[in-house]
């Protein structure tokens, strides 16, 4: 069972996240589902089918289209999730870093290509900076964390 919304609460997007509906909204249908029993994703998108849903334009309904879209989602999946072995470094590690190359594209280079252009390397520290925030925000009440947190804040500034 979730946990009681009340008149003071109000909802937020995480940073980042790109919604095609309003937060207050999707936080109250979502709340909603979550007093009705379990919040799942299939719960989820059981309820937003309904136009009237306050959550339906979350999702792409052309099924052609969210084909594609999930196929990207399986390929970037793959892109992260490949890792490589050489006679050198037997232990599997990354093949590929996702990093911000320029003008809005995304790309995954190797890491050779990351540590030998400064620009992909800042753009990576930067990602690897805000995934720890991202972190610290999600498990900021586990109490013994609290040293990894204090490590991330000598690297940078704690998140507004």
């Amino acid at each position: 069972m979730s946990e009681p919304t009340t008149r003071e609460t109000s909802y937020a997007w995480a940073t980042g996240y790109h919604a095609h509906v309003d937060a207050e909204q999707a936080g109250r249908a979502l709340a909603r589902l979550a007093q009705n029993g379990e919040l799942t994703a299939e719960r989820i998108v059981k309820a937003a089918r309904s136009e009237r849903s306050p959550l339906h334009a979350s999702f792409q309904w052309d099924d052609a289209l969210a084909a594609h879209e999930h196929r990207l989602a399986l390929a970037r999946s793959m892109a992260r999730s490949i890792r490589v072995i050489t006679p050198e470094r037997p232990e599997p590690k990354r093949a590929y870093f996702h990093v911000h190359i320029h003008d809005g594209i995304d790309a995954y280079v190797t890491e050779a290509r990351v540590l030998s252009e400064s620009d992909l390397y800042e753009a990576l520290k930067h990602t690897a900076l805000a995934e720890l925030n991202s972190a610290r925000l999600k498990y900021r009440e586990i109490t013994e964390l609290s040293e990894v947190w204090d490590a991330i804040d000598q690297l940078t500034p704690a998140p507004a």
